[in-house]
């Protein structure tokens, strides 16, 4: 098993879903999304990716595990596109550093595959890393999972090669007596199953995650049970708690057990130059959203955005989930989204591109709990409906 193997093997389901695959399938991809016809011809899925902007996830965390001993760690992920709602693939390079009793690190290539089924999102990804220090030296991670909005089950593979040093396994496994090195060669794999769910209290979010290990050799516990929370502070900067029993990832150097840790988040835009937006036509036609009642307690809203080639919603009207609005047949300057809810006042915002999140052109602002804004969004009843007509 060599990384290159599996790298052109990634390659090769990044090109296996092109734009043609996508729209014959009827799979929701909007136009103007990279790919379309018309937009970037015969670009290949890198290039697709590459042109769109990508986004800088970090996170330094600390954690104390259960045994008494403390772990730092250094997460780096940057990732094309940078919308949460990722199309049908997504490109990601990653960095990590762990350092306890040993220092570990690892960088690595991962590839997202998405195809949406109705309100479900089922996934595939591979992720391909090389390490250095006391820990693997090459680990294949493959991924497949489903689920609906909150709630989303996984099965993870792992494969380690080279595996791990002496000092690591004696750090996973204390009381493991020094053995000669075995030297080059597949250190073994494990197979995980975890479901977890996602809950959503204004802007903090609140994840439950429970797992199994169902085959592979581990050392420590095999089933586990954590909490992790994820608290805004201000602007692209949060905090996140988490704790209770974890698995070991001997892809990670990670003890599995009892932790508790805090980190902080940082999610960084980049600040590349979108093309300049085409000047607007002499009728320019209002940018105030309209929502249309479709039937009792559902809302068509319709967004005037020109130029956008993809614009996301959300507030309290979505759970505050982020949901890609999908470009209208009439008018490729306006974009829609369909809502289920009670007759009433919500708050949103949008996000055009990837970029900052905004409140929609035409509605009245209003200041939220983090310093920011939000638009006011009213869904009226039938009756009001009907006075007015």
């Amino acid at each position: 098993m060599r990384c290159a193997a599996v790298a052109a093997a990634a390659w090769v389901l990044i090109a296996a879903v092109s734009p043609s695959d996508t729209a014959g399938q009827g799979r929701g991809v909007p136009r103007g999304w990279p790919g379309e016809s018309g937009d970037t011809g015969s670009a290949g899925p890198l290039d697709r990716l590459l042109q769109e902007q990508p986004r800088l996830l970090v996170r330094p965390m600390a954690a104390v595990l259960g045994d008494g001993t403390h772990e730092q760690r250094l997460n780096v992920l940057a990732s094309w596109p940078a919308a949460d709602t990722a199309p049908d693939v997504a490109l990601h390079l990653l960095f990590g550093l762990a350092a306890g009793g040993d220092v570990y690190t690892r960088s690595g290539l991962g590839v997202d595959i998405a195809y949406p089924l109705g309100p479900a999102r089922f996934t595939g990804s591979a992720t391909v890393a090389a390490g250095f220090g006391n820990g693997p030296r090459q680990t294949v991670s493959l991924t497949l999972g489903g689920g609906l909005p909150g709630l989303r089950l996984e099965v993870r593979t792992t494969w380690l090669q080279s595996g791990l040093t002496e000092s690591v396994r004696r750090s996973l496994e204390p009381g493991v007596p020094m053995l000669p090195e075995t030297g080059a060669g597949p250190d073994g794999r494990y197979t995980d199953g975890e479901l977890s769910a996602l809950h959503r209290v204004g802007p903090v979010s609140l994840r439950l995650t429970a797992g199994q290990r169902f085959g592979g050799e581990t050392h420590g516990t095999r089933q586990w049970l954590f909490g992790e929370a994820d608290i805004p502070v201000w602007r692209r900067f949060g905090i996140v708690l988490a704790g209770g029993v974890r698995p070991e990832r001997a892809d990670l150097a990670q003890p599995g057990g009892r932790f508790a840790q805090v980190g902080l988040r940082m999610h960084i835009h980049s600040t590349r130059k979108e093309e300049p937006d085409p000047a607007p036509p002499p009728d320019v036609r209002p940018a105030a959203p309209t929502v249309v009642p479709l039937e009792p307690d559902v809302y068509l809203v319709r967004l005037y955005v020109p130029g956008a080639r993809r614009v996301e919603l959300k507030g309290d009207v979505t759970d505050w989930e982020v949901v890609a609005m999908r470009r209208s047949d009439e008018d490729p300057d306006v974009w829609e989204a369909t809502f289920r809810k009670p007759a009433g006042v919500y708050h949103v915002n949008i996000r055009v591109d990837g970029g900052e999140w905004v409140v929609p052109p035409g509605l009245l602002a209003v200041p939220d709990r983090f310093g920011g804004a939000v638009g006011v969004l009213d869904f009226p009843s039938t009756q009001e409906v009907n006075d007015a007509t």
